[in-house]
């Protein structure tokens, strides 16, 4: 009889042993609900724009073989990177319980699932550079066996420790392939920006050949002033404008009003393609600050881990969590990015 009660015995000296080292972690209480907060606004403003760059993604789609076979590939990485932010919440989810002393049922439960994610984890999809997500394939088997054995063993900070390191290491590959996100959003918007370019460039040669055989009076000569100061406000490199139009000399003729009427209709045309094009530019600059924030955003994460970490673990309090400035600026920088469109 007394042998049936040795493992019942031994669990409840776990649990409140668990419970125990769970409950006196120094970490204060608004500390981890400032956090929690941020996490959510960063796992959703992140959300947001993996899958506004799905969209992007499918409008840039051609409808050709290679288009296909691209649409596909960049489809798999987005869904990859939803599937990593979803391992990366689970591992928040469950420092954040270790740090408030939850129930170890639930922080079992959630190793177990964390486990399972991990093993169905496509890091190949995830980066564009299969060499480079090699060694990764390694510290993710290794680290779901520790994890595996550690749960079974009811160590469940071991385990957690254990998962730390495959979890930085697909903030790692969200880092290298940060900039390939953006680049699926800028390639769209380069897109639309080429032909706006070249309508302008259109506009001008039909303005040149006009205004350069008229005689430069002050209607013509006020249109060539529009004109370059039209152009003069596009957002290219000033190597990459045509020359300023110049007033004719001598020679030519007199401007009839049908003239000067197409020459005021083309500096217009020319004023609103400048701002269009302007404005897919203002577009890709806020692309690029989604882009920096967002790995701002990896790499605070990345810190908060390893100190969530060490504060459990020591059970000792950590410094201040800066998350929420990092969170702040993805934020500022996604709206932003929505006000440019």
């Amino acid at each position: 009889m007394f042998i049936l009660w040795i493992d019942p015995l031994r669990k409840l000296g776990i649990f409140a042993l668990l419970t125990m080292l769970m409950g006196c972690s120094g970490i204060p209480q608004h500390e981890l609900d400032s956090y929690v907060s941020s996490f959510k606004t960063a796992k959703s403003t992140t959300q947001d724009i993996i899958l506004n760059a799905k969209n992007s993604a499918e409008k840039a789609n051609d409808g050709t073989n290679v288009g296909r076979q691209t649409l596909a590939q960049r489809q798999r990485a987005l869904d990859a990177r939803l599937a990593a932010l979803d391992l990366i919440d689970k591992y928040n989810d469950i420092l954040v319980k270790l740090a408030t002393g939850t129930d170890a049922a639930a922080v079992k439960g959630s190793l177990e699932g964390l486990s399972t994610n991990l093993k169905s984890f496509g890091v190949a999809q995830l980066t564009s550079f299969a060499a480079q997500a090699t060694p990764y394939f390694g510290i993710i088997s290794k680290a779901v066996g520790l994890i595996d054995d550690s749960i079974k063993a009811e160590k469940f900070n071991e385990a957690v420790s254990a998962a730390q390191d495959p979890i930085q290491a697909i903030i790692g590959i969200l880092r290298e392939d940060a900039d390939d996100l953006g680049e699926i959003q800028t390639q769209l918007l380069a897109m639309k920006q080429d032909p706006e370019r070249d309508q302008l460039l259109d506009l001008y040669f039909k303005f040149a050949a006009l205004s350069n055989g008229l005689i430069a009076d002050a209607d013509v000569g006020k249109a060539i002033t529009d004109l370059n100061l039209a152009w003069a406000t596009l957002s290219i490199d000033p190597a990459k404008r045509p020359i300023a139009v110049a007033p004719v000399a001598s020679g030519g003729r007199a401007a009839t009003a049908a003239d000067k009427a197409v020459l005021q209709t083309i500096v217009s045309q020319t004023a609103a393609r400048v701002a269009a094009y302007n404005k897919i530019g203002d577009q890709i600059r806020a692309e690029g600050e989604v882009t920096e924030a967002y790995k701002g955003v990896l790499e605070a994460t990345s810190r908060n881990f390893a100190d969530l970490n060490v504060a459990i673990a020591k059970k000792r309090e950590m410094a201040p969590i800066s998350f929420a400035i990092n969170v702040l600026n993805l934020r500022k920088a996604y709206l932003a990015l929505q006000e440019a469109k």
